[in-house]
């Protein structure tokens, strides 16, 4: 033991060295003047020119005369000088074209080298938030023939001046040798060592070891394929698919934030230490773990079942793994909302296998395992605050475990280790709140406060935005700009444009004003804001996938039509992390062009496969842990949907991202806790509150089977006006009641044997009751959903909406109607 913890602490010492001496550097801001002000200067991107990243020169002069100053430069080097008079200077007053002030004030620099004499004030500053000076090689110029271009930098270890050489309109540029140690780096150094070495010695582990032996001896094929499939895909868009929304600037300018959360700028510092080509492997390796222990999970449910249907289970979740379009998105585009999805999946991934474990009494790193699930849930917490409520349930459901199930593990170990995990993510949030900020100096409150103004400016959007606005709310925003921005773009574009530029210390009152308008509105007037918010709920569910092939796909149309398409392309290559092999570039468009075809409303398919198998789960079998995370993930899209600034489906996407892990995960709870149960018999009450929750959900199902008969037979009553609707609706469903109940009274109720017909006439007249009170309510509730106007929705639409939002009550009294005279004992007089 005390051999492995000095090895290990020799490799956290060997890692933190190299990191500390080479990438704890960085390059402060550099200056970059022109000989020629006409033209334009660009950074080299993964675009055509016309999509090129264009410097942003100040309007100075330059010519090829020398100037006398009346003041001493600043710099001297190579034949250069570097002066900087102040604007009342008589130099300024006899020269007043070359004294316009730049990004850093006036800056003129002037010398001779082999090109010639030149004087120029034209300049432009780059730095670490526009790109990465250590990775920038070249300078683009177009339009100027003559142009010469001059890095200057003034802030560095060497203080350097000198004119670049050229190729082509190509100009070389290589800043290395003004780099400078940064001790904020060396904090991310130290921790990156840290968690390369833990993550070493975890795979090391005899516990890890162990898992990936049996994984080989009873998955080595399935396995295989997903490792492979994984491999080539990574390979394949190595470094990266970059996201312009993966938000990496802070980090690389070592400026802290916390708009996306803390511990994802700890994150993005962290891979700046090893370097940002490797952004997306974290979210892409999660992914991989939580395949592979879903094939785990699965091969433990069908132990003691016949080997085809191992091999079935297994195919199963290779297949929904790699075809999935939204879970290879979250691995393999990186974005910041993907990173705490694919750690979410991991999570649950291992909750389930730990879950498994618990009910076949395998105690072996019972307590390791528990301790990390409850970690990794709470890592997700830190990144996203939605998932709090996956966090607090880890918690309580591993503590109660252990607690009920103490005959078999100990309930001391069981709550310390999970105890632990959970001060461990306390006090990681406690670093993140305050010691971090402390560090940087950074105003929280004012972050929180802006938060916080974005989703209240969507919240507001409905009422602003309407024929007669709201006074209080319009007053309010119209102090920051003009409020036609918040109605043509939408609530993001307004924040972004008008808000945020004057979201100040001095503005935090009134915001604090608007939001409070805000909700008195929404107390007030609930309707208006839940009606636009069910239209931005259904667009953001059937919002196609678009983070994964549309950088390759714009930048082939640009080059097509020689026409920039998008100002945002030119971002995702300021830090080099798209690129485009040669050798990989067919396979890379066959891939990203099959999921981009697959990703077509996938929200809206993943969330019809996850509410449909979840039902027919609970009704086939002992699962329930399955259908829970189905409901909680349904749950955690409500208020995402209320607060959305914007409809990207990246809010949503876990909903369909566990599609492809409820299936398996499903079928494979139901195998397992079928057999625990056999082997441990449960109590009386417990067995009957599983077997009357069963009978409902087969009720429901069977119900839905009827309901699409009856729906159908509706639609097809009503087309062309040829019945009133509730008419129609009588018709349509006595039809499909009948079906429901003939079939129930002896498959689901167990009903009484006698007095078929009987009953089958005190059902059908409860029926007719029912059917006159619903079809009394239908029309009003069509009526409603007309007013709302929303778009594409035609009367058959609006006509099958208002069936599915009166059925779930029916279906309940149903249920219970049904069961009652499939039970009650009549007497031969009444039959």
């Amino acid at each position: 033991m005390i051999k492995k913890t000095f090895f290990f602490f020799g490799i956290f010492l060997f890692l933190f060295c190299v990191f500390a001496t080479f990438r704890c550097w960085t390059i402060p801001d550099t200056f970059i003047f022109r000989s020629d002000v006409s033209g334009s200067v660009y950074f080299p991107t993964f675009y055509p020119a016309t999509d090129r990243e264009r410097l942003d020169f100040s309007t100075g002069s330059a010519s090829v005369t020398r100037k006398n100053f009346d003041s001493a430069p600043i710099l001297e080097e190579g034949g250069f000088s570097l002066y900087s008079p102040e604007p009342k200077s008589s130099f300024c007053q006899e020269n007043a074209a070359y004294c316009q002030p730049g990004p850093n004030g006036i800056l003129i620099l002037t010398g001779t080298s082999k090109g010639g004499l030149v004087t120029t004030s034209s300049y432009a500053r780059i730095d670490e938030m526009a790109t990465s000076l250590a990775h920038l090689r070249t300078l683009v110029s177009s339009g100027s023939p003559s142009q010469r271009l001059f890095v200057v930098s003034i802030y560095g270890n060497n203080k350097t001046i000198h004119e670049l050489s050229e190729k082509e309109g190509r100009f070389r540029l290589d800043l290395r040798g003004t780099h400078i140690f940064s001790y904020k780096l060396l904090c991310f150094a130290a921790i990156t060592a840290f968690l390369i070495t833990c993550f070493f010695a975890l795979i090391t582990s005899s516990g890890s070891i162990l898992f990936f032996r049996s994984l080989y001896l009873e998955n080595r094929y399935s396995a295989l394929i997903l490792v492979v499939w994984w491999g080539v895909f990574y390979l394949c868009i190595f470094p990266s698919i970059f996201s312009h929304d993966t938000v990496i600037h802070n980090a690389n300018a070592q400026i802290y934030t916390d708009w996306y959360s803390g511990l994802y700028f700890i994150y993005t510092a962290c891979i700046r230490i090893v370097g940002f080509e490797w952004i997306q492997l974290l979210p892409a390796v999660s992914g991989l773990l939580s395949g592979i222990i879903l094939l785990r999970c699965g091969s433990m449910a069908t132990s003691a079942r016949p080997k085809w249907q191992s091999r079935a289970l297994s195919a199963l979740t290779v297949v929904l793994l790699i075809g999935n379009p939204a879970l290879v998105t979250s691995m393999f585009s990186q974005q910041r909302y993907f990173v705490v999805i694919e750690v979410a999946f991991l999570a649950i991934s291992m909750w389930f296998y730990v879950y498994f474990r618990f009910l076949e009494k395998k105690n072996r790193h019972i307590y390791q395992m528990t301790s990390g699930v409850v970690f990794v849930s709470g890592l997700a917490w830190l990144l996203r605050p939605e998932y709090l409520i996956f966090f607090a349930f880890s918690y309580i459901f591993f503590g109660l475990a252990f607690v009920l199930g103490r005959k078999i593990f100990s309930i001391r170990c069981g709550l310390s280790v999970i105890s632990c995990a959970f001060v461990m993510i306390v006090g990681l949030k406690f670093f993140i709140d305050r010691a971090m900020p402390s560090y940087y100096g950074y105003d929280r409150t004012l972050a929180a406060e802006r938060y916080k103004t974005v989703s209240a400016i969507a919240m507001a959007a409905p009422f602003i935005c309407r024929s007669n606005p709201e006074h209080g709310i319009t007053s309010t925003m119209e102090r920051f700009g003009s409020i036609n921005i918040l109605c043509e773009n939408g609530p993001e574009a307004f924040w972004w444009r008008v808000v945020s530029p004057q979201a100040r210390p001095q503005t935090i009152e009134l915001m604090r004003k608007m939001r409070g308008n805000v909700l008195s509105d929404v107390e007030h007037d609930p309707i208006t804001l839940l009606r636009y918010r069910m239209l931005t709920g259904y667009d953001l569910f059937k919002n196609d996938i678009w983070q994964m092939d549309n950088p390759y796909h714009r930048r082939d149309i640009a080059r097509e039509f020689h026409s920039p398409t998008d100002q945002n392309i030119m971002i995702p290559d300021r830090f080099g992390l798209i690129h485009d092999y040669p050798l990989t570039r067919g396979l890379t468009r066959a891939l990203t062009d099959f999921y981009a075809w697959t990703g077509s409303q996938i929200g809206i398919k993943g969330m019809i496969t996850v509410c449909i198998f979840s039902v027919v789960v609970l009704a086939t079998g002992w699962a329930w842990l399955t259908p829970f995370f189905s409901l909680l993930f349904l749950a955690m899209i409500i208020p995402i949907v209320l607060v959305s600034p914007a409809l990207n489906w990246a809010y949503i996407a876990f909903m369909p991202v566990w599609a492809s892990f409820a299936l398996p995960l499903g079928i494979s709870e139901a195998l397992i806790t079928q057999r625990a149960y056999a082997r441990a018999p449960l109590s009386r009450r417990f067995r009957a509150l599983v077997e009357h929750a069963q009978r409902f959900i087969r009720f429901a199902v069977l119900s839905g089977c009827c309901w699409l008969l009856d729906a159908s037979t509706l639609l097809i009553l009503t087309h062309a006006n040829r019945l009133p609707t509730s008419v129609a609706n009588v018709i349509s469903s006595c039809l499909a009641s009948a079906i429901v109940f003939l079939v129930s009274r002896r498959r689901i109720h167990d009903g009484a044997e006698n007095g078929a017909v009987g009953r089958t006439a005190v059902y059908m007249a409860y029926t007719v009751i029912s059917i006159l009170v619903a079809s009394f309510i239908l029309p009003f509730i069509v009526q409603y959903i007309a007013k709302l106007e929303i778009s594409g929705l035609s009367l058959t639409k609006i006509v099958l909406l208002a069936k599915v939002i009166i059925t779930p009550p029916q279906l309940l009294c149903n249920f219970f109607m049904s069961r009652c005279v499939a039970r009650y004992r009549f007497s031969s007089k009444h039959l």
